[in-house]
């Protein structure tokens, strides 16, 4: 009996370092959670008056009580080892208490939204956060979670890109090259700055584990480093559904199966081994709003299904093919992969997405990896406008956890 006892225990401590050791990322766990939305680009400034909104649909009329909690991560994302009283001033618990349902939509749905920081929950240091949502009654059971960070700026980032990469001049690739200047001395940079670089706030293709090339001072030089050369991949695709009357932007079909409305998006053709063509776009992003005076977009807008085809003669059969974008997550998963219909002979996939006008691109992932490539479907070039961002963490010698440093934002051409 001692040592099932024993084993039992030996079971759970192994769990338990494991879920530890898993990088955590904006997730929806519940199918009915949609259009999950954060501001200011899920980063305000430690003791400011910043303020993160956070707001959702539920496809219900029914009102649920839901709340939320905070963790504190790592800088790559694993969670932290910290107590709820180190990072965060407050009881580690709020109610979302803005609710309101949707308006002469099809699809019934409530909205909620709530404020971060507010009077009952307050961060107390920088670095990356979490905020899990659950109902009140189901504690551990998590709908959803949002990434977040705290900047407490005690560096400037100085950056540029660069179609002269190391891979040649003005092909398919884009390269990073920044310098941080830090408020103050850091002892040992290799081992106490950790940089995160996203190309369009992807996660599949971060680069990560950077190590500074030079070191002057209070500057550290990144440069000519092959983990910050990016495929440039193309333009985002587009199209609006805004308007449920006519066929705008990207739109071939406009259908109502009662009760609800089916949108067939234009075929898409492959754009690999095509030139360039500039498209402004939005790099992944979404927009709700109606074209209609006098409307709430986040009540009055109707959820519809979007229809989304690939005409290929036959699969890839030497990897998978993903839509990616914000509305999905920029997540490659099973929710976000294509499937083949060998009877229409393309990639077909289906979302469930809110009114507006929406950017999306075809990722292709060889078999045994788990980052997509753009130049299988979307071609790859030095000139499409791309958008990065540069994270910059400090933990010390002998500190607990990592502060935000730094943060840059920067676009291609």
């Amino acid at each position: 009996m001692k040592f099932l006892k024993k084993i039992f225990t030996l079971m759970s401590l192994c769990l338990a370092i494991s879920l530890q050791a898993q990088v955590q990322y904006t997730q929806i766990f519940d199918e009915n959670i949609k259009t999950l939305e954060i501001s200011e680009n899920a980063m305000i400034q430690l003791n400011s008056d910043d303020v993160l909104k956070i707001n959702f649909d539920e496809l219900s009329y029914e009102t649920k009580n839901f709340s939320y909690k905070i963790t504190y991560c790592n800088a790559d994302w694993t969670l932290s080892n910290l107590a709820e009283f180190e990072y965060l001033d407050g009881i580690n618990r709020a109610d979302i208490e803005e609710v309101r349902q949707s308006i002469n939509t099809t699809f019934h749905y409530t909205h909620y939204a709530f404020y971060f920081p507010n009077e009952q929950l307050k961060p107390k240091i920088s670095g990356n956060y979490i905020i899990s949502v659950f109902e009140s009654t189901e504690p551990d059971k998590i709908r959803f979670q949002q990434r977040f960070c705290i900047l407490e700026k005690e560096a400037n980032i100085i950056a540029k890109l660069r179609t002269n990469t190391d891979l040649g001049v003005n092909t398919k690739f884009q390269q990073v090259d920044f310098d941080v200047v830090t408020e103050k001395n850091i002892s040992d940079p290799f081992s106490e700055i950790k940089v995160f670089v996203r190309q369009n706030r992807r996660t599949d293709n971060e680069a990560n584990n950077i190590k500074p090339t030079f070191l002057s001072g209070k500057k550290l030089t990144f440069s000519n480093n092959p983990k910050l050369i990016f495929e440039g991949g193309n333009e985002y695709r587009s199209f609006d559904i805004a308007n449920l009357r006519i066929l705008d932007d990207g739109v071939r079909k406009i259908q109502y199966f009662a009760p609800y409305y089916h949108i067939d998006i234009q075929n898409d053709n492959f754009r690999n081994g095509k030139s360039y063509q500039f498209r402004k776009d939005i790099n992944g992003r979404y927009i709700v709003n109606l074209q209609r005076n006098n409307y709430e977009k986040d009540l009055e807008a109707d959820y519809v299904f979007v229809h989304f085809a690939l005409p290929k003669d036959a699969p890839f059969f030497d990897g998978r093919v993903f839509i990616s974008g914000d509305f999905n997550l920029q997540l490659l998963n099973k929710k976000s992969e294509m499937k083949y219909s060998n009877e229409f002979q393309s990639y077909t996939h289906t979302e469930l997405l809110k009114q507006g006008g929406y950017n999306y691109l075809y990722l292709f992932v060889p078999k045994g990896e788990t980052k997509g490539n753009a130049a299988p479907i979307e071609g790859s070039f030095w000139e499409t406008e791309n958008e990065y961002e540069i994270f910059v963490y400090h933990r010390p010698v002998g500190g607990r956890y990592d502060k935000l440093i730094g943060y840059q934002s920067l676009k291609a051409n």
